[in-house]
């Protein structure tokens, strides 16, 4: 490990062409400016994590304790539960792709758009693949309370979809950074 001559401040290196962040540690700009494109790829990793974290809540823990409840409590929680679950998640994905896309204008580094359009692929996947199962059971709910359990097993193997998506666009934003 060897410090960059010129500059203000120690930038990890492996060798002359290797850098652990080479679209963050151009010579050329100010402390300022590298701390601003690093505080925008952070935001997006961070963005992207909540996400990962908030997807796998789900998958390992609600999913299966809604399960183990009787087929009226599970729609009587389903209701609440997945309009705050898609509130959060869509949220976070789209903060992660907004940060991204911000980070990778900012430092020119592509992995940082691949992972934006990761992030934001979770929209398109829960409304097409997610959704209609959702609006099957949303539409159960006042009526046939016993039908619905299995729809509810089948979105939660929708779910593991998100989780990958969300994991593989914070992976992608760490391999950037």
């Amino acid at each position: 490990m060897t410090k960059k001559m010129g500059s203000s401040s120690p930038v990890t290196r492996l060798g002359d062409k290797f850098s652990l962040a080479p679209s963050l540690s151009s010579g050329d700009e100010s402390g300022a400016d590298r701390r601003g494109r690093l505080l925008l790829a952070l935001l997006a990793l961070v963005a992207a994590s909540f996400f990962t974290g908030a997807a796998m809540l789900v998958s390992v823990a609600e999913q299966p304790a809604r399960l183990a409840l009787d087929d009226e409590a599970m729609l009587k929680e389903w209701g609440p539960s997945d309009r705050r679950g898609v509130l959060l998640m869509a949220t976070l994905a789209l903060l992660a792709g907004v940060c991204g896309l911000s980070a990778w204008f900012e430092t020119g580094d592509p992995r940082f758009a691949i992972g934006a359009v990761i992030a934001v692929a979770s929209w398109p996947y829960t409304l097409y693949a997610m959704g209609p199962i959702n609006n099957q059971i949303i539409a159960l709910i006042p009526k046939d309370v016993g039908a619905a359990r299995t729809l509810v097993w089948q979105w939660g193997l929708l779910e593991y979809g998100q989780t990958v998506i969300a994991l593989a666009a914070a992976a992608t934003f760490l391999w950037a950074l």
